[in-house]
């Protein structure tokens, strides 16, 4: 083998992977709405014997508040909202029919990327709405399965800090800064929608209900990607079910929530 084809052959090659080796690692950031809370959302109903004495309808109030304990699209990125939403409830012996209009505002603290660290504000709005199946035995309410669906839209500054990292031209990360990435808006027309079954189990007691709430399912960013969502919810039911309180956690794909709330019922 002559000098010349064993430099090609094996020098070469190494000097390409020390310069490559030695240069700046890059890594797709991937961020999306911030509310992903709300998108499979518990709708309180009424209890089968209730639905005689209130011509089978029910309209109700309720407030919840979101924390993802500072584990958000990226470690250390702390998101709290609340939302607030009124629903009206059809019902029948054997199904019930929900729907409503939520809105919602809270901050999340961007921390991975170094240009753009710092408490974003957001706020946004949607419509939602399901159909259940239930069968009422006695001291049980199984709502055997369920279909629901929801759309929200998105905006204020951390819808403005995705659009702004998007055009950037070039991006860092880490406390060092000297990471290169590549962004990619999960959201960028900053809709979401969702679709999910659950399954609901109550069981009546004297003076209260307890409730065991479940659902999985799936967002879509309108123009964007696709990502995957589990929730539950634990729900406590009193006095008749006029009034709910609630917890609530959601795990996803990108991000996870946690939440108490109540609802209330008016008419």
């Amino acid at each position: 083998m002559s000098l010349n084809k064993f430099t090609i052959s094996t020098i070469l090659p190494l000097t390409l992977l020390l310069i490559t080796g030695c240069g700046p690692t890059m890594r797709t950031v991937h961020y999306g709405v911030a509310n992903s809370g709300s998108t499979s959302k518990y709708l309180t109903k009424p209890l089968y014997e209730e639905d005689a004495e209130n011509n089978k309808a029910a309209t109700y109030v309720s407030g919840q508040y979101f924390t993802n304990f500072g584990e958000g699209y990226y470690s250390d990125e702390l998101s709290r909202f609340g939302d607030f939403l009124i629903h009206r409830v059809h019902s029948e012996k054997h199904h019930n029919i929900s729907y409503g209009i939520l809105g919602y505002m809270g901050k999340y603290h961007v921390n991975e990327l170094t240009d753009f660290k710092g408490d974003k504000s957001f706020y946004g709005g949607g419509v939602t709405g399901g159909f259940n199946v239930r069968l009422p035995i006695r001291r049980v309410e199984w709502r055997i399965i369920g279909l629901q669906s929801t759309l929200l839209y998105e905006d204020g500054k951390y819808a403005s800090f995705r659009k702004e990292a998007e055009d950037a031209e070039a991006l860092v990360a880490g406390d060092d800064g000297e990471e290169q990435v590549l962004f990619n808006d999960l959201h960028p027309d900053n809709l979401v929608a969702n679709v999910s079954v659950n399954t609901e189990l109550i069981i009546k007691l004297d003076k209260i209900s307890l409730g065991f709430y479940g659902s999985a399912g799936s967002n879509w960013g309108i123009n964007g990607a696709k990502h995957y969502v589990l929730t539950g919810s634990l729900n406590v039911l009193l006095n008749n079910t006029n009034t709910t309180f609630f917890i609530q956690g959601n795990t996803l794909t990108h991000i996870g929530y946690y939440s108490i709330g109540i609802s209330q019922r008016l008419f």
